[in-house]
């Protein structure tokens, strides 16, 4: 709080709180699978989150692998544990990078909506 607002320093300072606050939310989630804390469901939009983790994604990826994202604007709010939502989006890229190897590839992550009719599952399914 005592760095000036131009000092290098600040935007490292934001990923380690950033880097800390998840973590503490990971051993919640921790807690909560082992029967001793709770899961906290709220509203979130699912676009914003995967922005948010879209550095630590990338970071945790091989360089070889692009990550690109597409996410909706006016994504509608869904009702989940923020905390289980970032390790399900974390799990499925570390899963995807590690499946594409050594070699070149892209992983695409995309939010939307979609109304799915009834006529539209039967030919998806």
């Amino acid at each position: 709080m005592d760095l000036a607002p131009d000092a290098p320093a600040r935007d490292s300072l934001r990923e380690i709180e950033k880097a800390s606050i998840r973590a503490a939310e990971l051993c919640r989630q921790m807690l909560a699978y082992a029967g001793k804390g709770q899961f906290v469901v709220e509203s979130i939009n699912l676009s914003r989150l995967i922005e948010e983790l879209a550095h630590l994604l990338n970071i945790s990826i091989s360089k070889k692998v692009l990550l690109r994202c597409q996410l909706a604007e006016e994504l509608p709010a869904i009702e989940a544990d923020p905390v289980q939502m970032r390790q399900v989006a974390m799990n499925l890229v570390i899963n995807a990078a590690e499946a594409i190897g050594d070699t070149a590839g892209v992983i695409a992550i995309s939010t939307g909506v979609m109304e799915c009719d009834e006529e539209y599952l039967r030919v998806v399914s």
